[in-house]
């Protein structure tokens, strides 16, 4: 079902704006009906509800919510019904999910209210058999939360997280393999946790402290942080922060792991850098402040429309020393041989170190395509080695935690690559940085704001 259809259905234009719960469910049934991205999804549908911070918000964290907690949902709602959810109108299990999501993590909201709204909502998109349907089961969930019985964790781990946190049990059973059973449960619970939004100030414009003060005249919490000197969590306001007033060009939204890595590369004024995988730019434009926008930065991705991105990000943030370009980073470029004083890998990857605020990523991902990554990161890494000068640095980096698409990939290129020296990552990053092997690191979720990386550091020897 569209959501012009779902609109249609609702029954005017007064209704979309006024109900935030509406709103919720239109995304919803994009997702998990349509499957369409979360993200693209909301983007879609919050205009419907105008200007209103408070209810877009709202509507936001219910639907989000929701699609992170999908099967968890599923699996205490089946302890309810006679038949299975997948059985039953996709648009009223999808106002049951929303519902139960509200039950559970929504104490503000009056238990009795949820229901009332969640049996409207089954009266714009169902019958009277189906509104009994949403009424009966959440009033029974009130009256019998212990009817659900949950996985037994001692006999089955992977079975009892998959549930408890709401991720596929193949992938968690692939985590098993690699970590220990308690380090497993601690990632999933860290990466259903908020993220703390951060920005990063654009240093060839503006000052932390001027960035701070004109977010916080504009009703935000904004704080400086540790980690990184560019680097503000940003919390409490109704708007993106881009918008503030005097703000445009200043500031780029950018978790704080993500900014750890132009650093941990360090490219100095007048250096020649390569970003092989850059798109949309935020490590590029990162990368170039840190030059003082002085020197050749070439930032390519091998699809045009995201070559654009890096084009437009550029030119909002007064970055001029970027040369974007078509190009894909498996495939050798004979102009760039040993032209590079630095070289980023920002690899494609499974994205498991920021599944927390990609709220569908966890029912996307498929085991094949983990499979096939590890395959094409090792083949940019031999690419970037014939760009790097000798005396020239290397920086691995992936938001994943992985170890088959980091450790093991790492590995590979040391053995078939052997003139590197590997580096420390820096003692400045040891507080938030869990460090393993010479050149190795990794970013956990809970150490830092909800997201997670891995970093190596090499220097060509020869």
């Amino acid at each position: 079902m569209l959501i012009g259809a779902v609109n249609r259905r609702a029954g005017g234009r007064r209704q979309e704006t006024d109900n935030p719960r509406l709103a919720a469910l239109q995304i919803i049934n994009e997702v998990i009906i349509n499957r369409a991205y979360v993200n693209l999804a909301v983007m879609k549908v919050l205009p419907n509800l105008g200007n209103d911070g408070q209810k877009r918000r709202f509507a936001a964290h219910l639907a989000y919510g929701t699609v992170r907690m999908w099967k968890r949902l599923d699996w205490q709602l089946n302890f309810y019904l006679r038949r299975d959810i997948g059985q039953l109108p996709p648009v009223i299990a999808n106002i049951l999910r929303l519902g139960l999501f509200q039950l559970l993590n929504m104490p503000s909201v009056p238990p009795p209210a949820v229901v009332d709204q969640s049996v409207e909502l089954a009266k714009k998109f169902g019958h009277r058999g189906t509104v009994g349907l949403v009424n009966g089961v959440l009033r029974s969930l009130l009256r019998n939360p212990a009817a659900v019985i949950w996985p037994k964790r001692d006999r089955d781990p992977a079975g009892w997280m998959s549930v408890r946190h709401a991720f596929p049990r193949w992938l968690v059973e692939r985590l098993l393999r690699q970590w220990p059973e308690q380090r497993v449960n601690e990632y999933l619970t860290a990466v259903n946790q908020s993220v703390r939004p951060a920005v990063r100030v654009n240093t060839l414009r503006a000052t932390r402290e001027e960035v701070i003060g004109c977010l916080i005249e504009a009703g935000a919490v904004a704080t400086g942080h540790p980690a990184v000197d560019e680097g503000i969590v940003v919390e409490g306001i109704e708007r993106w922060p881009e918008t503030v007033a005097g703000l445009a060009g200043k500031i780029y939204w950018q978790s704080l792991g993500a900014q750890i890595a132009a650093h941990i590369l360090s490219p100095r004024p007048g250096e020649v850098v390569l970003d092989l995988c850059a798109a949309p730019g935020g490590k590029a434009t990162h990368l170039a402040a840190l030059m003082n926008n002085c020197g050749r930065l070439i930032a390519c991705d091998r699809h045009p429309h995201r070559v654009s991105l890096i084009d437009e990000n550029a030119a909002a943030l007064g970055v001029t020393i970027i040369e974007s370009q078509v190009w894909d980073a498996t495939k050798v470029n004979p102009a760039w041989l040993g032209m590079a004083d630095r070289v980023l890998v920002d690899a494609p990857c499974s994205g498991l170190g920021v599944i927390g605020h990609r709220a569908d990523l966890r029912w996307r991902l498929d085991p094949s395509v983990l499979d096939e990554l590890p395959d094409v990161q090792l083949s940019i890494l031999a690419s970037a080695d014939r760009y790097l000068k000798t005396g020239g640095r290397l920086l691995y980096c992936t938001c994943t935690l992985n170890e088959e698409e980091n450790e093991r990939v790492i590995g590979h290129f040391r053995r078939r690559f052997r003139g590197y020296r590997w580096l420390d990552l820096g003692r400045q990053w040891r507080p938030w940085l869990e460090l393993g092997e010479t050149g190795f690191g990794k970013i956990w979720p809970s150490a830092l704001d909800g997201n997670g990386f891995f970093f190596a550091l090499a220097e060509k020897t020869g």
